[in-house]
């Protein structure tokens, strides 16, 4: 007599089993990391432009002014500069922001005031150094900050985010005056 066998032995439904878990939790780690990626490129993107876009508006203001005066006073960081035409443009970091001022940098001229960092990043200076340098002579002004998101997101480029979170964005702008 023939012995006629149907299904699966449980060592083959183990194995099966087995080989399935170990495909679930290699696509789950797998889309977790490609998840985890896309956020940080997405924040680095982000971090990048808001400081290109804050460096290169004070650039192309500050190269064309005369008598930069760099200060700092009960936590606002600033820079007041001279157009030719004699308009005032007073740039202000505040480190702690307020309700009348939310926005970290802004651009302040007359009664308009135009924030050059929105609220979706937090600015600080680099270590000791203020944000603005002026040299003694006024021909030139050094700006120096690090930004990072608010979310807690590492915006670093470093390899596995490590050392200080954010980017650090830094010029020296010579005056044509």
């Amino acid at each position: 007599m023939k012995n006629k066998r149907e299904g699966f032995t449980l060592i083959e439904v183990i194995v099966g089993v087995a080989l399935f878990s170990l495909l679930a939790v290699t696509m789950t780690t797998l889309i977790t990391a490609l998840l985890k990626s896309a956020r940080k490129a997405e924040a680095i993107t982000m971090v990048k432009g808001e400081g290109e876009y804050a460096l290169a508006a004070m650039a192309s203001l500050i190269k064309f002014a005369v008598l930069p005066v760099c200060g700092s006073t009960g936590g606002v960081e600033s820079l007041t500069v001279r157009k030719t035409n004699r308009d005032v443009i007073n740039y202000r970091y505040y480190a702690t922001p307020s309700p009348s001022y939310p926005q970290h940098l802004s651009s302040e001229s007359g009664t308009m005031v135009t924030a050059l960092t929105s609220n979706r990043v937090v600015m600080t200076g680099c270590g000791a150094t203020p944000i603005f340098t002026c040299a003694g002579d006024g021909s030139w002004v050094d700006i120096c900050f690090w930004l990072d998101t608010v979310t807690g997101l590492d915006a670093s480029e470093r390899a596995g985010g490590m050392g200080t979170a954010g980017m650090q964005f830094g010029t020296r702008v010579y005056l044509r005056n």
